[in-house]
């Protein structure tokens, strides 16, 4: 028998689908913040738009658990299809032993370990190796990147999807296995009574994270991504939110996106972080400004951006910046003067390159960033 799309997984279809077309790199734009939080702790300095918005993700997960992956990560969008594609026309029949399933989780811990290392010590890994990046290439209309190893690592990730549902999700993700610790203290957790449930197992063989829902009559596990699913296939509608109604949480979905979403689209938080005061007020605040460290002339520099090499032209006259172009870029266009027009304006305003970046366009923010800093580095005296 046929079951009918219920309505919470109508919406988390449509909610994916908007997050798939609208924010494809979000889930790795959060990545990003985190591994540069880290890299600033270690430096001693620290940027408001980036924690804030990270403050923000992590309050989510912890009130709320893994919702962002189950209805807003794009990644774990297309693995949600694929799967589905797989199981309906490819007729893939394919189920992984428990026991081997909770050992491959591990290992996204180990994974979560060496990005931590990494962020420490401020190692990239390059864009042509990382998955994630040729994903977001692909948004870009850069199928070249697809002819990487990155590509094939991408590829990968899809076919085994097919036979795993979020199989990337499960056992690879760091981001999943840092909200995985996150959300076993979350405060809306799955309340599954076992003394009315039948043999059926249904609610389990519908979980795509492959919890063992019929173990327990509360789903605690870090591993589940809210996708809800488990309340929607149970025949005897005996799964349900413990604390609130379905209802609930489709208000609570509704405003996670629309809040990450205003954020990650709107740069709500990087409004407040620009703002500096006027460059008389900063002389009498600075006094060191008062006599420049810069040499008049025109300098050029380059940063690396989220897809390549970024450069920037800075003119210095009577020791001031009084402008920064842009030479050249890799990225996107679009996310690329979205960041250009915020840093350049800042880096005028407080006369140095170490302004906070623009969120939602990250990577783009640190290549304008590092370039004029080259630029500057060559015009010290």
């Amino acid at each position: 028998m046929k079951r009918k799309l219920s309505d919470i997984q109508l919406l988390r279809f449509l909610v994916q689908l908007i997050c798939f077309l609208f924010l494809p790199g979000l889930f790795a734009d959060i990545l990003g913040n985190i591994k540069y939080i880290i890299y600033q702790a270690v430096s001693g300095n620290f940027e408001l738009a980036v924690m804030l918005t990270t403050i923000l993700t992590f309050a989510t997960v912890i009130i709320f658990g893994r919702i962002l992956c189950g209805f807003m990560c794009a990644f774990g969008a297309m693995q949600d299809w694929f799967y589905y594609i797989g199981k309906r026309f490819l007729k893939i029949k394919y189920k992984i032993n428990s026991q081997i399933d909770k050992m491959l989780k591990l290992i996204k811990y180990f994974v979560l370990a060496l990005f931590v290392i990494s962020a420490v010590w401020g190692l990239a890994l390059p864009n042509n190796i990382n998955p994630l990046n040729t994903f977001g290439n692909i948004f870009a209309f850069d199928y070249a990147a697809l002819f990487s190893v990155g590509g094939l690592l991408l590829i990968i990730i899809v076919v085994g999807s097919m036979f795993v549902q979020r199989g990337f999700c499960r056992y690879i993700c760091p981001l999943g296995a840092l909200f995985c610790v996150i959300s076993k203290f979350k405060a809306i957790k799955i309340y599954k009574p076992s003394h009315k449930c039948g043999e059926c197992k249904y609610c389990t063989l519908q979980c795509p994270m492959g919890i063992e829902l019929y173990n327990s009559d509360t789903v605690k596990s870090g591993e589940c991504i809210g996708c809800m699913k488990c309340i929607s296939a149970c025949p005897r509608k005996n799964v349900k939110p413990k604390y609130m109604s379905v209802k609930a949480n489709i208000f609570i979905v509704l405003f996670a996106v629309a809040l990450l979403f205003a954020v990650n689209r709107f740069n709500i938080f990087g409004h407040i972080s620009s703002y500096a005061p006027d460059m008389e007020i900063i002389s009498v605040v600075n006094p060191q400004l008062q006599e420049s460290d810069y040499i008049d002339g025109t300098y050029e520099g380059v940063g690396t951006g989220f897809r390549g090499d970024t450069k920037v032209q800075v003119v210095i006259y009577q020791g001031k910046i009084t402008d920064i172009k842009a030479i050249s870029t890799e990225d996107d266009n679009s996310f690329f003067e979205k960041a250009f027009s915020e840093i350049s304006k800042n880096i005028k305003t407080e006369q140095n390159s170490q302004v906070d970046t623009v969120t939602g366009a990250t990577y783009s923010s640190r290549g304008i960033r590092d370039a004029a800093n080259d630029a500057l580095s060559k015009a010290k005296k």
